[in-house]
């Protein structure tokens, strides 16, 4: 089914974006970086809820 495929994907795509971020994340802690940390910590709330939102789509078989 295209939906399980779409699903896949965007999970990968997902994994990958949060697994960046979590490294800026750290490298930002370790530097005491606090500006980037906080902005870091934003954008990993807006991946998180892109792809509750693209997730929510595939499983109601919508298009992205």
């Amino acid at each position: 089914i295209a939906t399980r495929e779409e699903a896949r994907a965007e999970l990968q795509a997902h994994a990958d974006r949060m697994a960046r971020l979590n490294r800026i994340l750290d490298v930002a802690v370790d530097a005491r970086d606090n500006d980037l940390a906080a902005h870091c910590r934003r954008v990993i709330q807006r991946e998180i809820i892109r792809n509750a939102r693209v997730m929510a789509r595939i499983e109601a078989g919508g298009a992205q």
